[in-house]
């Protein structure tokens, strides 16, 4: 799995590569967690290639999507698949979460 983040303005991309399993899942919580701790309120993980996340992935999400929300920042999906959505409604939460089906719909909101 490849991560790449690029600052743009007041949000964070972090671009995932790959898949978000139990072998490499700790790579993406540490960036996303050092992205709060530095500061960053919103923060939007470009998933299109990636086609699964683990359960303490989505369930880490969700936790960060409520804690960012109660602090006026936001944490947004863009391009997950549908069967993606499916997990992390399955698992934890939509409902905090901001979904952009592709990332020109994200490029125009952000």
């Amino acid at each position: 799995m490849g991560i790449r983040v690029t600052d743009r303005g007041e949000w964070a991309i972090v671009d995932v590569q790959g898949r978000i399993d139990s072998f490499n899942q700790d790579q993406i919580i540490s960036k996303i967690q050092e992205l709060i701790e530095v500061g960053k309120s919103k923060i939007a993980i470009q998933l299109g290639p990636s086609q699964f996340l683990s359960l303490p992935t989505i369930r880490f999400l969700n936790d960060k999507a409520i804690e960012l929300r109660q602090k006026g920042g936001q944490l947004a999906l863009v391009s997950p698949s549908l069967k993606t959505r499916r997990h992390i409604e399955i698992f934890g939460s939509l409902d905090h979460l901001s979904i952009y089906a592709k990332a020109s719909d994200f490029e125009r909101t952000a």
